[in-house]
């Protein structure tokens, strides 16, 4: 069945069954043409494209739209929405070239160059694509991801943000490859550096693992293990047993800015004139 208007129309489908009794009714709206595929259990709607369950908005330039025959042609299962993707929740915006959104779970997972997410409080970006748990507030991005706050960012080659329901605001952040944590305080900018990062913002603490470097104005310390309290100011970093490594520390005398506030581990800290083993860079 092919349906064709030079207006937009809308199919109105009550989502009836067990499966589906505690969910909102599915509304597609479309400016150019929506099929039926009844031999491949879907529907298509075609030119700006609009999906709405509850207070979820799904935008874009062709969506298809997969049931569950055993249950019924209004059992909607998946959406496959591309092009211009735009979906919307209460404070939530995101965007992506595809979107495959599963209403059982609502985990929609997002491909493409730029995909975002934004809140008024923080956003997530990936280059890879992300998935979008929105249900349980949770978001991960892949290839070169970046979360923003106004005083903070989390980057890596991976980052998952567990974002709080009704504030929207970041309550935890992991990340692994190539960590780079950025602080702006009262005393100044804060940079820390790793392979994985456990970055929880309940505890107001951050656990670093793997090249960890610490760095403020152009102080510097590294180790292998790191823990750092956000509350007390205290940071303790270690080495790995029997790796031979050492724990390093640079102060550089007459820098104004106050120096990180303590180092723990089984060795020594060396003295500031001697250098790292590698050679220390912010970013790199």
């Amino acid at each position: 069945m092919t349906l064709k208007t030079a207006f937009a129309f809308s199919l109105l489908l009550i989502l009836s069954t067990s499966a589906f009794a505690q969910k909102p009714p599915v509304e597609i709206e479309a400016s150019q043409q929506l099929e039926w595929l009844r031999d491949k259990n879907l529907y298509r709607a075609t030119g700006n494209v609009v999906i709405t369950q509850g207070d979820t908005v799904i935008k874009g330039d062709l969506a298809e739209a997969a049931y569950d025959p055993a249950t019924g042609p209004s059992a909607l299962t998946v959406f496959t929405v591309t092009g211009n993707v735009i979906m919307t929740k209460p404070d939530q915006v995101v965007h992506a070239d595809k979107g495959i959104y599963d209403t059982r779970t609502e985990i929609l997972t997002l491909t493409g160059n730029n995909v975002t997410l934004e809140t008024p409080k923080l956003s997530v970006s990936s280059q890879n694509g992300m998935i979008y748990d929105a249900a349980n507030g949770k978001a991960t991005a892949t290839g070169n991801a970046h979360v923003r706050e106004p005083t903070r960012d989390v980057k890596a080659d991976t980052v998952t943000a567990y974002i709080a329901k009704g504030t929207n605001k970041l309550e935890r952040a992991t990340a692994i490859g190539n960590v780079l944590i950025t602080m702006n305080g009262k005393e100044g900018k804060d940079i820390a550096q790793s392979q994985r990062a456990d970055y929880d913002l309940v505890k107001n603490t951050i656990t670093l693992d793997g090249d960890v470097r610490l760095t403020r104005g152009s102080n510097h310390m590294q180790g292998d293990h790191a823990t750092v309290d956000l509350t007390t100011g205290v940071s303790s970093l270690q080495n790995k047993p029997n790796t031979g490594g050492r724990v390093r520390a640079i102060f550089n005398s007459g820098d104004s800015t106050t120096p990180l506030p303590s180092v723990t581990g089984s060795v020594p800290m060396v003295n500031s004139k001697k250098e790292f083993e590698q050679p220390y860079a912010v970013g790199k």
